[in-house]
């Protein structure tokens, strides 16, 4: 079975719904109130696990009741939780996210146990890395952290995957990955490709040499990829939009564990492209998105 271990972000998102995003010094009336664990890499972990991919979380929490959710909410659905530890000097992470009229959104988040994951929490996992597939990081925890996990198991032969957010130029990080997943505000400060079409994101992307494997989102449209030997642009499902909080989550985490359980990068990236189009269709940042439902909208 394909082994995914997340070093990551665990929130609790607070959402809610307003009829536009406000501007600065305004005040407007929201509905539908949720609350929900999130939090990219717990996201990207719940996600790899509703795939097929036995997955391990490795973070932090604080030893409180927010915490408490958000291992239980990871648990249900069969991820490793036994490396999240829950720090009595630091609160939990959490979120707030508002949602529009028009399925976009604007998020807030507050770090708290998150910047608490240390060099000693990635060696006290460090064979639970080696005995993976994949390892799976984002930049919500120190970029120490990420880092030196990166070092750790690269050279333990282990895949490196990238999703590079929130964006900070790390070149460091990025020459010691496998998989670069990157949006396209990343991308341009991260590889240097500006926003344009398709077609000129796609070139770009092809001419570059590092990392192996690179991934650009570009929102509703799609996706491009590029490796040494294949390359292409793949546009999104055309699915009603209910809510695409969580979708490039969702996209990072099925990806994976198709990667993990020996994909190319062309099927994971459909794969993973289906899977995020099956998650704007429900609400919240964690769809129920099945293997199943995933197959069945790719024919």
């Amino acid at each position: 079975m394909p082994s995914v271990v997340v070093l990551g972000s665990l929130h609790l998102d607070y959402l809610v719904h307003v009829p536009y995003i406000p501007h600065k010094g305004e005040t407007l009336k929201g509905e539908n109130l949720q609350v929900q664990p999130g939090g990219k890499g717990a996201n990207q972990a719940y996600y790899a696990a509703m795939q097929g991919a036995t997955t391990h979380m490795i973070g932090r929490v604080g030893d409180d009741a927010m915490g408490e959710m958000q291992i239980n909410a990871l648990a249900q659905v069969g991820v490793n939780v036994e490396r999240i530890r829950k720090d009595a000097n630091a609160r939990s992470g959490m979120s707030v996210a508002m949602i529009d009229d028009d399925s976009d959104y604007g998020a807030v988040i507050v770090s708290a146990a998150n910047m608490q994951v240390t060099r000693a929490d990635v060696d006290e996992a460090a064979e639970l890395i080696a005995g993976s597939d994949c390892l799976v990081m984002q930049y919500e925890i120190p970029l120490d952290t990420v880092l030196y996990a990166a070092r750790l198991a690269r050279k333990r032969g282990v895949k490196v995957v990238l999703n590079a957010a929130p964006a900070y130029p790390n070149p460091e990080i990025v020459a010691e990955t496998d998989l670069l997943i990157v949006n396209e505000i990343e991308a341009e400060m991260l590889l240097g490709i500006p926003a344009g079409t398709p077609d000129d994101t796609l070139s770009r992307l092809k001419a570059l040499t590092s990392p192996a494997m690179r991934v650009v989102t570009l929102g509703s449209a799609g996706l491009v990829f590029a490796t040494s030997d294949d390359a292409g642009f793949i546009p999104s499902h055309q699915v009603k939009v209910k809510d695409a909080h969580g979708a490039g989550d969702c996209f990072v985490g099925s990806l994976v564990a198709r990667l993990a359980d020996g994909d190319t990068l062309r099927q994971a990236v459909l794969y993973g492209n289906a899977a995020a189009a099956v998650s704007v269709t429900h609400s919240g940042p964690r769809s129920l998105v099945t293997p199943e439902s995933v197959i069945k909208l790719l024919g």
